[in-house]
């Protein structure tokens, strides 16, 4: 993948968005694990689901790159990065499997989009990746990821009549869905989002306007840190064609505060 030059596709205020990110073989690779791996249903989670929608997959393994984390663990380890945690589904990079070859390539790619993600070391020190499948009678109802969030597509074809699609407010509607938080109560609004009892989609409305991402294979988007965005729930047509991607959250390991 060294000469390997993903498309600069969308460069906006709210999101970057680069194509043909993996080349194809590696893409494949990708694909086959996304659909070998093994999954768990949510069920319980509050939001941002909508509760009249039937909730997505996501794979057991939770893969993080977190380098800063690899010298705690070298000198029992004969010099190797440890693999896992008190989590039994988390993994930290390397994980032994396809993920990390994606993982190569974000960091690879990491100066193309630090504009819009900020800088590793100042605004995150680490990032997950995570398959999920939605099929269909599934999405996402709107919300915010406060460190920045990425979505890779991995689904083979996809259609626009089939939904899914990520939609995010464009800056005026998203500065207006902020008051709404703000006079509600942050911690209110978040906890009625998938109740539909937020008042978010009146003040999606107010405004009325978003950028569209369709989810094409071998795409990955950039969310700024704070954008508010939503996913359209799969419709039936789509039959075994899953939304399947893999995604993750850009953070700051709670105990660092100084470089």
């Amino acid at each position: 993948m060294m000469n390997h030059q993903p498309r600069r596709v969308l460069d906006s205020q709210q999101v970057i968005v680069l194509d043909d990110f993996l080349p194809e073989d590696v893409f494949q690779t990708v694909y086959d694990y996304v659909l070998t791996t093994d999954y768990e249903r949510i069920t319980s989670s509050g939001g941002p689901w909508y509760t009249h929608d039937a909730f997505p997959l996501l794979s057991v393994k939770n893969v993080y790159y977190a380098p800063l984390d690899k010298g705690r663990d070298e000198a029992a380890d004969g010099g190797k990065q440890v693999k896992s945690s008190s989590d039994a589904g988390k993994s930290v990079y390397p994980s032994n499997t396809p993920v990390d070859l994606l993982v190569k390539q974000m960091v690879a790619a990491q100066p193309q989009v630090e504009h819009l993600t900020g800088k590793f070391g100042e605004a995150w020190d680490q990032f997950s990746v995570r398959a999920w499948l939605y099929p269909p009678r599934t999405g996402v109802s709107l919300h915010h990821d406060e460190g920045g969030s990425f979505v890779y597509f991995v689904n083979p074809t996809w259609r626009a009549h089939w939904g899914g699609l990520l939609l995010i407010p464009d800056e005026e509607g998203s500065r207006m869905i902020d008051a709404g938080r703000a006079a509600a109560g942050a911690q209110d609004f978040d906890k009625k989002l998938w109740l539909h009892a937020a008042g978010a989609d009146e003040l999606l409305m107010q405004r009325g306007f978003a950028q569209s991402i369709f989810p094409k294979r071998n795409r990955i988007v950039y969310i700024r840190p704070g954008a508010y965005h939503l996913i359209t729930r799969i419709n039936e047509q789509a039959g075994d064609n899953l939304r399947m991607c893999l995604l993750g959250l850009f953070s700051r390991h709670q105990g660092r505060k100084n470089w």
